[in-house]
């Protein structure tokens, strides 16, 4: 075993800890790091906060680490003031590491206390592990006194040694846990989950001796300690392996396979290929726009998988000019891009830690402004959320309802989808067996539907029998123009409202001017009274216009956004296009 790092720390901190060490050659090491965290209690008593303990939460390079199996926030953190009193707790990680830079990252929550950390390089295939600090353990009743993390290993044995006393007070005693589950003590009158128990041994060395035989992405041990029991080694045996390649920020080049990427270099990949030529702000809302994927049950539950999913990220594929970026950030030694890639990978680590906040209103789709709309675009739950140089971000929000609501509604959509089949097949044999036109304009329209022929993006409506029968279908405009938000005034009379582009389908605007053009004269509102008349437009907007909705029968309310949880409105008078109200409208952080 040899020293490549010994610091004493001796510090409170009470900002984001980062402390690099660099490897001259591949090596299996053994991290070690002491730290205390004082309780809620211990807190409030001295006036340095109300009701908050101190934790301090771990990354090496740029990945969580935890032996908690929990998924809330404080019980991830690896020191928990109200488990450790104000005492101290010692952390091992054993870990291959590639030839380089690397980053112990230490975000504590109020103000922790750490002593110590240490890097040692494993040169046999067993590492035993004495004790220096934090030993004896200090006196307390139960609580976490050593943890150990061994990642990506194949460990053939385990084996500790240790001693407690019995006293006239309290016993000594250990508690040994393995990946959560109680190692037994073998004395079952007395202290079961007390593995080293000092009513037994009465200060006499024991050792706990297991064969694992085995390789764990991640293999946890933890030590309680009751009074002052002492620690004399742990030994673990490993089979050594050729250290797999894992990217890191000064050596990020692919592997061939993304899975050997931390989720923070996955994820600089991502904002780097996507929005290397953005402003801050910009890349922010690209992380931000995958970590509202991760957390959203509609996509997978990693960075990696939703990353990696087909047809989404279009830097990921190899037809694409930022390919070359992705695999190696450094394709050209262009300093701005090499600042580029290390400003993406710091936000991608801000991003994953939760310390930049989300501030995009739940952004998780955007594209450039130089494509054509996706479909996405036009679903009635896609809020423009903002614009940025030439990206545009958008929220697509759930569908509203859960439980039997959810299934009340599944039910009515497989009922539609069958009747619109239905009605397909009708109309599909109607014009297969009649030579006259489809409509016949002396029937009476009592029964109709109105709708948006997804193929055409024309208005069209189907016209119904007394019995149910389908009459006819008749065509309502027939001018090439794509059309959207179809709103039928429900209350009198057959009048109707839907958006329709001021270009036609197809149309390539030329150069700067021609995309200012195009979208800051993007679409119109056009009213259709019903009356046999000509539809007409009451309003023009840009880019930025979202829904609209009847307000009455001569009034319409037309939205526009405006920013993130912000959109602007006009009421709209549609006999004479006076605006009769505007202002904003601001909608909560939370709204789905």
């Amino acid at each position: 075993m040899k020293q490549i790092v010994n610091k004493k720390i001796d510090k409170q901190i009470i900002k984001p800890f980062s402390f690099d060490f660099i490897l001259s050659e591949d090596a299996l090491c053994l991290i070690e790091i002491i730290a205390s965290a004082k309780s809620w209690w211990q807190n409030l008593k001295f006036s340095r906060a109300f009701f908050k303990d101190d934790d301090i939460f771990l990354y090496l390079d740029g990945q969580e680490l935890t032996t908690s199996k929990n998924k809330k926030q404080d019980s991830r953190a690896v020191w928990n003031g109200n488990d450790l009193g104000g005492l101290k707790k010692t952390l091992l990680i054993v870990t291959s590491l590639k030839k380089g830079q690397h980053v112990i990252s230490l975000k504590p929550d109020r103000s922790p206390y750490l002593r110590s950390i240490s890097v040692i390089k494993i040169e046999e295939a067993r590492i035993v592990y004495t004790p220096a600090d934090n030993n004896p353990a200090q006196k307390s009743e139960g609580r976490p006194w050593l943890s150990c993390i061994i990642l990506d290993q194949f460990v053939t044995k385990l084996s500790i040694s240790a001693k407690t006393a019995k006293s006239r007070g309290d016993d000594d005693d250990i508690k040994l846990l393995i990946n959560g589950e109680i190692q037994k003590n073998e004395n079952n009158k007395s202290h079961q989950d007390w593995f080293w128990c000092g009513k037994v041994q009465n200060g006499e060395e024991k050792t706990f001796s297991k064969d694992i035989d085995s390789k764990n992405k991640q293999l946890n041990l933890d030590l309680y300690s009751d009074n002052t029991p002492y620690l004399f080694k742990i030994e673990i045996g490993v089979k050594t392996e050729k250290v797999k390649k894992v990217p890191t920020v000064n050596d990020p080049f692919w592997t061939e396979n993304f899975k050997d990427d931390t989720e923070q270099i996955i994820l600089a990949r991502a904002i780097f290929g996507e929005g290397r030529s953005l402003p801050d702000n910009g890349r922010i809302a690209i992380a931000w726009s995958i970590r509202n994927r991760v957390e959203d049950n509609r996509w997978p539950n990693n960075y990696h998988d939703v990353i990696l999913q087909k047809s989404q990220f279009s830097a990921f594929r190899e037809s694409d000019p930022n390919w070359e970026y992705v695999k190696n950030p450094f394709y050209k030694t262009d300093p701005k891009q090499l600042e580029a890639w290390k400003r993406c990978y710091e936000i991608a680590g801000l991003v994953i830690s939760g310390e930049i906040k989300d501030s995009t209103g739940g952004v998780n789709h955007y594209f450039s402004d130089y494509i054509d709309y996706p479909d996405w675009t036009k679903s009635k739950n896609a809020e423009f959320i903002m614009k940025i140089k030439n990206t545009l971000f958008y929220n697509l929000k759930k569908e509203v309802g859960d439980g039997f609501i959810e299934i009340k509604y599944l039910v009515i959509l497989l009922a539609a989808i069958v009747l619109l089949s239905i009605g397909f097949f009708l109309i599909k044999d109607y014009f297969s067996q009649n030579t006259k036109p489809l409509y016949n304009n002396e029937l009476e329209e009592k029964f109709y539907h109105l709708y948006i022929n997804p193929q055409t993006s024309e208005i069209e409506k189907i016209i119904f029998k007394e019995n149910g029968e389908i009459a006819g279908v008749k065509q309502i405009t027939k001018n090439n123009y794509l059309k959207s938000h179809l709103i039928l005034f429900a209350n009198e009379g057959p009048m109707f409202g839907y958006y329709q582009n001021l270009h036609e389908l197809g149309y390539i605007y030329d150069g700067d001017e021609g995309k200012d053009e195009y979208y800051n004269n993007y679409v119109s509102l056009m009213i259709d009274r019903g009356d046999g008349s000509e539809p007409f437009a009451v309003y023009r907007g840009d880019v930025h216009t979202s829904n609209w909705e009847w307000e009455d029968g001569e009034h319409v309310k037309i939205y526009l956004g405006c920013g993130t949880h912000c959109l602007y409105y006009y009421i709209i008078n549609i006999n004479n296009l006076e605006i009769k109200e505007k202002g904003h409208v601001y909608t909560d952080d939370n709204t789905d």
